[in-house]
């Protein structure tokens, strides 16, 4: 999937209501869901990447790929669409992968929990679309919407490990990789990175109480 270019904001070539402008937003967030999704589902029968697979950081991370750099609606769009994939993809990879390590069907396939992490899909490309959209933008929108990606991934972080500290590594490695991403897509100048750095700390703090929040807590446990 091609990153987006930094700078001003790409004027759409053709409106969202054009059938062929509707598939080409769609198709590059579908097939890099599609591939976060098993990833995702590879890393829960992996010792060493399981943590990955109860935290948000991969989501977070598709999120801000999908969306930096995008107007709002095709930011959404590409959000939602993305993250839907990497949802089912996910589900079905798990059964498909419990079916061939363990050379069985005994996998319990929840429909309803499917179907809610498809609704929540929804929701978050509905909210974080417009949001990382601004990534890469000049001023301090930009600064702002890299900031609450960071305050994301770290809050996410902070969250597992402090239940779960052996998971450290394996989070912490992740969330460096994901972080250097946000910088490289938000890097427009100097001072659009020391805005960014001003507004870390308080967007990490916002990001934390959201993320630990009980009701993620419980649907979290829901996708167990």
């Amino acid at each position: 999937m091609k990153l987006p270019t930094a700078g001003a904001p790409p004027a759409d070539s053709a409106p969202l209501s054009d059938p062929r402008a509707t598939v080409s937003a769609v198709t590059a967030p579908v097939v890099a869901g599609a591939v976060t999704g098993l990833i995702a589902a590879i890393s829960y029968y992996d010792r060493l990447l399981r943590p990955l697979a109860h935290t948000f950081g991969m989501w977070i991370l598709l999120a801000v790929i999908a969306s930096a750099g995008q107007t709002t609606r095709r930011a959404a769009l590409r959000t939602s669409t993305a993250v839907f994939a990497a949802i089912v993809a996910f589900h079905l990879g798990q059964r498909l992968i419990y079916r061939i390590k363990y050379h069985g069907d005994a996998y319990t396939f929840s429909a309803n929990s499917l179907a809610l992490w498809c609704l929540l899909a929804l929701a978050a490309g509905v909210v974080l679309g417009p949001v990382f959209a601004r990534i890469g933008r000049s001023g301090w929108s930009g600064s702002a919407a890299a900031a609450a990606a960071i305050g994301l991934l770290v809050a996410d972080v902070r969250r597992r490990t402090h239940n779960y500290p052996g998971d450290s590594a394996t989070l912490l490695t992740f969330a460096v990789l994901a972080i250097i991403i946000v910088i490289v897509l938000t890097a427009v100048s100097r001072r659009q990175l020391v805005r960014t750095a001003l507004l870390i700390l308080p967007c990490v703090v916002l990001a934390y109480f959201l993320v630990s929040t009980p009701l993620l807590e419980l649907l979290l446990g829901i996708s167990r």
